[in-house]
């Protein structure tokens, strides 16, 4: 487990945008700090150990990521409410990332979207164009997990499997499906977002 330090309060939650930046508890007040992060969600930050790493919050993961934008771990991200706040990273490894206001300037921010997320965003929701796989011509993956036919006919579950998805007929057989073949067969506007 590594804990970086002790986890006082957090009494409210302020949004607003940031850069290429590292928080700084010393420049901003806890309130602030820790608002920051949360604006940045879904967009790269670098922890403490140097390791990179994207929350994903629709599922409540979190997610290494390399360089070149490939996943290596997952895990979960789970909080305190105020006056106990506390954002905690629970790695497949059994390893904790804990943070608060007093240890939030320890993390980077970088203005850099991965490209799963986008590839995600993508998706999501979207009728696809032509077949892929198991798949058929106008199949949806919704938010929720639920995979609907051209005819709004639900017909299996899909879940993220980094770094693609497998998507689950009724039946339970599974298919893996990668990003960017799925992306592929979405209308052409919706490929060129």
């Amino acid at each position: 487990m590594r804990v970086f330090r002790s986890l006082p309060a957090l009494t409210a939650v302020l949004v607003f945008t940031c850069a290429d930046t590292t928080l700084s508890a010393e420049e901003a007040t806890q309130e602030d700090s820790l608002s920051r992060l949360v604006a940045h969600f879904g967009k790269v930050m670098k922890l403490p150990t140097g390791q990179r790493v994207v929350f994903y919050t629709p599922l409540d993961e979190v997610w290494y990521i390399s360089e070149d934008s490939q996943t290596f771990e997952r895990g979960t991200v789970r909080t305190d409410p105020p006056p106990a706040w506390k954002l905690e990273l629970h790695w497949q490894d059994g390893d904790i990332d804990a943070f608060d206001a007093s240890n939030i300037d320890q993390i980077t921010l970088l203005d850099e979207t991965p490209v799963i997320l986008t590839q995600l965003e993508q998706i999501r929701g979207e009728r696809l164009a032509e077949a892929v796989g198991e798949l058929p011509a106008g199949a949806q993956l919704l938010e929720g997990g639920a995979v609907l036919d051209g005819e709004d006919k639900v017909i299996g579950d899909w879940e993220i499997i980094l770094p693609g998805i497998v998507a689950r007929p009724l039946n339970g057989s599974y298919t893996f499906y990668d990003l960017t073949d799925l992306v592929a067969a979405l209308p052409t506007e919706k490929k060129d977002k």
